[in-house]
């Protein structure tokens, strides 16, 4: 929090661990601190089940109304599937596929910022032909990673949690290196 009160923006933040297990306690004690944050796995963003059903949702809704208002119509659709205005109370993975659902209505209204005057199918067909080049939307919020996930990626602030003997190197390690 002093962070960003110093201008660091909550998505250039990261906190990093060494195992998935631990990212509950970080994922309470942000929550209770009402900073946003999204858990980072290595599976990307375009395979998440809920981003496929999302997509398969609002590529069927485009195909019936090309021509319908673009935010409404993918915000409404969201809806359908489990997205709120407000954040789940909370942890885990109804947090998690809330996160990556409101990534994609975040890269909806990027998309729209842009180009305003777009339709629905118009705006399925940019989102589409983000996916299939792999191009992942930018997520708001603290990132929550173990290390391994975490490889090339870059932020300006990164608290590295839990390091200690028996974590890093992970205890199961069978050679002294």
């Amino acid at each position: 929090a002093q962070l960003h009160q110093q201008g660091i923006q909550w998505h250039d933040m990261a906190v990093l661990f060494r195992i998935n297990a631990q990212a509950p306690a970080y994922e309470a004690a942000l929550s209770d601190k009402g900073i946003p944050y999204l858990v980072r796995d290595s599976e990307r963003f375009y395979e998440r089940p809920e981003i496929r059903r999302a997509l398969a949702a609002l590529t069927a809704q485009a195909r019936t109304e090309p021509d319908g208002e673009a935010l409404p119509g993918v915000t409404a659709v969201l809806g359908e599937l489990g997205w709120t205005s407000a954040p789940p109370e909370g942890s885990g993975r109804v947090r998690e596929q809330w996160e990556s659902l409101q990534a994609l209505l975040d890269l909806a209204e990027e998309l729209l910022g842009e180009e305003p005057a777009w339709r629905f199918g118009e705006l399925m067909t940019a989102i589409e032909q983000r996916a299939s080049l792999q191009q992942a939307p930018t997520l708001r919020g603290v990132t929550l990673s173990t290390i391994h996930s975490a490889k090339g990626l870059e932020w300006a602030a990164v608290a590295l949690v839990g390091a200690h003997e028996g974590m890093l190197p992970f205890a199961l390690s069978s050679t002294p290196r």
